[in-house]
């Protein structure tokens, strides 16, 4: 299965992540080369319904911010 497009592909480092299951959780994006513990990172969360149709789309702090930690995303806070 390949990666979904993304808009920055082209100039920045991307990490996804499925949690358990094989619906997309988080994707990150960061300058190439960065280390996923630092916080440099913007990353968002994909909200399903039961249906596991995508509802919205929540970032971390709140905003597209390259402040973030790509190993710590579970533990950020979305809106």
């Amino acid at each position: 299965m390949g990666e979904p497009n993304s808009v920055f592909s082209n100039a920045l480092s991307e990490r996804f992540d499925y949690g358990s299951g094989s619906t997309l959780a988080y994707h990150g994006w960061a300058a190439p080369g960065s280390s996923d513990d630092s916080k440099v990172w913007a990353i968002c969360k994909f909200i399903y319904d039961s249906n596991s149709n995508i509802t919205s789309v929540v970032w971390a702090q709140g905003q597209v911010s390259f402040a973030n930690s790509w190993t710590n995303r579970a533990s950020a806070s979305y809106s």
